[in-house]
């Protein structure tokens, strides 16, 4: 008798029957979807469902190994080890770059802070800006000014790993 693969132990022990997998997390269904089909088309539909690049990683090299051998608890452990130094990588990111977003948070905040504080202190100062077609001109492109700075500010303190 030839060498068979866990897929193929599955379909022989478990046929075709359909399971109904509503109530089950995604571990769970991607568990019953290997006995019922194919080892290596249960990985790609629960990467499809979580769409998690961690995730997908791990699939994908535990697939590889399925198919070329090796020691599967060697894979794992350097894929394990490759996501805590991400999530680490990650955390140093947003260490480095919290001056940035709070330096944003300020400066998005403090125009319309401006704007109370005048018509509080001044009535009547930013009048002009509301009435005079010239000042209605000046307020949009002011304000269209200011929501480009914030998409861009936004930009600039985001980054993805």
């Amino acid at each position: 008798a030839a060498a068979r693969g866990p897929d193929q132990h599955a379909e022989l022990a478990v046929g075709d029957v359909d399971v109904d997998a509503r109530g089950l997390d995604r571990l769970d269904r991607a568990v019953l979807d290997a006995l019922c089909r194919r080892f290596h088309e249960a990985l790609d539909r629960m990467m499809l469902r979580t769409d998690q690049a961690d995730l997908a990683v791990m699939c994908t090299a535990v697939q590889v190994q399925n198919r070329t051998g090796g020691s599967l608890g060697e894979v794992i452990s350097n894929i394990g080890e490759v996501i805590r130094e991400r999530i680490r990588l990650a955390g140093e990111v947003s260490a480095l770059t919290a001056e940035g977003r709070l330096s944003a948070g300020v400066l998005i905040v403090l125009p319309p802070c401006m704007a109370v504080l005048l018509a509080v202190m001044r009535p009547g100062w930013l009048d002009p800006l509301v009435t005079d077609p010239l000042g209605r001109l000046i307020l949009l492109g002011g304000s269209v000014s200011f929501l480009l700075g914030i998409y861009v500010l936004n930009k600039l303190v985001k980054i993805d790993l």
